[in-house]
């Protein structure tokens, strides 16, 4: 259906049951199986399309748009849903609403994770992820202003600088100093590389590391 200027008119339906045989027929491919298709006018771009007949009956009754694409999904929401559109826009949730959406979404961690395969991530892996070790990483790259000890490298200017904390004395042999600031330093992803493959090393006279009170110098580096 078209409105007065000749345009369709968004949300009407074609009450026109279709078979896959014939929606495609001009295509010269063939479906033996004889689900039941609609013309349908999309709720964004006013494009026709082909929308399977259920689908339509399930967005219908839970009063939601049915777009032709992603295309028009995406933009659709980019419309109706940016600030002051956003339906929660200036809007929080009250202590109660937030106490009855925690009881209803049950914490998926541990047992209740849905790819929980019985306990097999290694202790090494649960030590190396969990928050004491996170937190020991930000405090060192703040210590260090997010900048490679070695070559001087940091994020800026249009490129992007992945870190490292590098342990000084090694994480295996000295389990006690994991998480001790003065025991880290920070080193760019290609340097972290260099020193253990033992292009650079800190037990020669050119290349080594002191302590200076709370900060670790590099002096002498090839």
């Amino acid at each position: 259906m078209r409105d007065s200027k000749g345009r369709f008119i968004k949300g009407h339906r074609v009450p026109v049951n279709w078979s896959i045989a014939s929606a495609i027929k001009n295509t010269g491919s063939s479906n033996k199986f004889k689900t039941k298709y609609i013309a349908y006018i999309c709720d964004f771009c006013c494009g026709c399309f082909m929308v399977n007949i259920d689908k339509v009956k399930c967005n219908l009754d839970r009063d939601m748009n049915i777009f032709c694409g992603r295309d028009c999904y995406y933009k659709y929401r980019a419309e109706n849903y940016h600030s002051e559109n956003h339906p929660m826009f200036g809007k929080n949730h009250t202590e109660e609403t937030k106490g009855k959406i925690k009881q209803n979404i049950p914490l998926r961690v541990g047992k209740d994770a849905p790819n929980w395969r019985g306990g097999v991530t290694t202790e090494n892996n649960l030590l190396r992820w969990c928050q004491d070790n996170k937190d020991l990483r930000k405090r060192v790259f703040e210590r260090d202003d997010y900048t490679c000890q070695i070559c001087g490298d940091r994020n800026g200017n249009g490129k992007t600088i992945l870190l490292n904390a590098h342990h000084i004395k090694s994480w295996a042999e000295y389990p006690e100093l994991r998480f001790e600031d003065s025991n880290c330093i920070t080193f760019c992803v290609p340097c972290h590389k260099k020193i253990h493959k033992g292009e650079i090393s800190f037990n020669n006279t050119h290349s080594w590391v002191y302590l200076d009170g709370d900060v670790i110098k590099m002096e002498g580096f090839e």
